[in-house]
């Protein structure tokens, strides 16, 4: 019987170009000296993604789909082909930064309550991506986000929006991003994968509230850090809006209920419109002010969004 490795690494690609070929140089460099196994699902992309990877096609196994799946269908194709003990799911457009699986591995193995783990990530210009972890999304996410009380109250605001990644200590998290995300094998046995109602984005956010409802822990870990190349994959910007639109609702319906998804609907469709009728006249008078034209396009884009018919059909059935 073949020995089961310590770890799967799971990368979804889709039309990421010459990033992949540079997460995988990374991830076996890191990789060396680690039991590893490397999984990579094409998800029907059109461009050269996998020109550059012909090196590597003796170190890892490819599974490939005649049409995008969607990331969490990707993922889970990819986690019932995986058998380490250990999972990792890794987005093609990043690059892992020395001894971060080691030190991703350790952290797990020590910490046998940690479910999940997410590292530090950068951006490519320095900065430390502070949403790749984050509280659970809520409707006072919404009011703060299209109101202005955050300036009235400033220490609700911290508490809501505090900026996790900044600090240099592990801590407890209630999610973290499937950009890189390590989890064990027998815990994503038990919650099924991701929910493939997801075709993309918060299906991270709802594993980890089905694996917290579970006593599972979610963890942030800065001792390992990648490097990442966020959103080179998105083409169609508004196609993009409109799926983390879906996306959000769908997980405040399924975890909150419809009453609860309605009222987040409502409620941004009332601030939306206060915020119009408040920037219109500025962005009027003002037409060079590159800030308030893009207030107002921001406003109008969700004004139009949640009144769709589509939109709002999709809420009541999703």
């Amino acid at each position: 019987m073949q020995k089961r490795p310590q770890l799967s690494v799971i990368i979804v690609n889709y039309n990421t170009g010459r990033l992949l070929e540079r997460c995988l140089f990374s991830l076996f460099e890191n990789a060396s000296h680690l039991e590893v196994e490397v999984l990579v699902v094409e998800n029907g992309s059109s461009d050269d993604s996998l020109k550059g990877i012909s090196k590597f096609r003796h170190q890892l196994k490819l599974i490939s789909n005649q049409e995008n799946l969607g990331f969490a269908r990707g993922c889970n194709k990819g986690f019932k082909e995986s058998r380490g003990e250990y999972v990792l799911f890794l987005n093609p457009d990043t690059e892992l930064m020395p001894e971060a699986l080691t030190r991703m591995l350790g952290f797990m193995e020590a910490n046998r309550r940690v479910g999940f783990a997410v590292p530090k990530i950068y951006l490519p210009d320095g900065k430390v991506q502070e949403d790749s972890i984050g509280p659970f999304p809520c409707i006072l996410h919404v009011l703060f986000y299209w109101s202005s009380l955050g300036s009235i109250f400033p220490r609700l605001k911290e508490r809501l929006f505090r900026k996790y990644s900044l600090t240099n200590e592990a801590f407890k998290v209630d999610w973290g991003t499937a950009a890189c995300l390590m989890g064990r094998r027998e815990i994503l046995e038990r919650l099924g994968g991701f929910d493939e109602n997801y075709f993309m984005y918060c299906e991270d956010v709802d594993l980890c509230y089905r694996a917290q409802k579970m006593g599972v822990e979610t963890y942030f870990y800065p001792g390992a850090e990648i490097l990442h190349h966020r959103g080179k994959s998105h083409h169609n910007q508004k196609g993009i809006e409109d799926i983390k639109r879906r996306s959000l609702y769908y997980f405040f319906k399924k975890n909150r209920g419809l009453w609860y998804a309605l009222s987040v609907m409502a409620l941004t469709v009332l601030m939306a419109s206060l915020k119009l009728v408040i920037v219109f006249p500025l962005a009027s008078v003002a037409r060079h002010s590159q800030r308030l034209q893009e207030a107002l396009e921001l406003y109008r884009f969700e004004l139009r969004w949640h009144l769709k018919p589509q939109s709002i059909s999709y809420v009541l059935s999703c």
